[in-house]
């Protein structure tokens, strides 16, 4: 309750601090860059501590200088931490196409530009607005009401661990990301159900029923999670 009456959703949304964040932790320069600012600043108060003589003033710039040394060492340090060792292992690239319109003397200029952007899942929440939605409509609140404890429940079944080990967020996000991702997950379904449809007509040695039922099902989930994928597909760039 407390994050959707500050309004906190909103603002990260509309500062793009989500896709801010992630940026600068799979940014394999920011470790390097931090740590040089830290190096810079640690030595510049370190100067200023040993001098001799330090007055009120040069004890208010030592604290400037080292307070952000040590954020900007330990921020290096726990990002190094958990990027080191890591790799790329799906695309996340989306291949686009920009129309941009500029009048000119001559008439209407139209120009078209094709374009690969990272569109990863942070990102593609802040362009849609999901997040505004869920604070205006008090999702996490329902979502409080409804289960005691969410994050104590998460930890108990396991969820983010099984997450975590099938990479089942990174293939939604690549799916998401790719122009054919949610055809191809709802491919399998369009074919599924029509055979389903077709062994419940044709029904083949009395069991044309359950074939049918057991075919249907798993066709029926790939179209739904296409739908579910097409949904939090990044969306098409704003035309000029």
């Amino acid at each position: 309750q407390t994050v959707e009456q500050l309004g906190l959703l909103k603002f990260a949304e509309k500062n793009k601090l989500l896709s801010t964040a992630e940026n600068l932790v799979t940014n394999p320069q920011t470790p390097i860059l931090w740590g040089i600012g830290s190096l810079f600043l640690g030595v510049d108060a370190l100067y200023l501590a040993t001098q001799e003589q330090v007055d009120f003033f040069g004890w208010v710039l030592v604290v400037a200088l080292g307070a952000p040394a040590l954020l900007l060492a330990v921020g290096a340090l726990v990002i190094f931490s958990l990027t080191s060792g890591t790799s790329k292992l799906r695309n996340f690239s989306r291949l686009e196409t920009i129309t941009t319109y500029t009048p000119d003397a001559t008439g209407n200029q139209f120009n078209v530009t094709e374009a690969f952007r990272d569109a990863t899942l942070l990102q593609t929440l802040e362009d849609r607005g999901i997040l505004s939605f869920i604070e205006e409509n008090r999702l996490l609140t329902l979502a409080g009401s409804l289960v005691n404890k969410p994050l104590t429940l998460t930890q108990s079944l396991g969820v983010l661990s099984t997450l975590e080990g099938t990479r089942l967020l990174s293939g939604i996000e690549s799916a998401a990301a790719d122009n054919w991702g949610p055809f191809n997950i709802s491919f399998a379904g369009l074919v599924l159900v029509p055979l389903a449809l077709a062994l419940l007509l044709l029904n083949p040695f009395g069991f044309g029923l359950p074939l049918a039922l057991a075919i249907a099902a798993p066709g029926l989930l790939f179209i739904a999670v296409g739908i579910g994928v097409s949904a939090i597909s990044p969306p098409l760039p704003n035309k000029q």
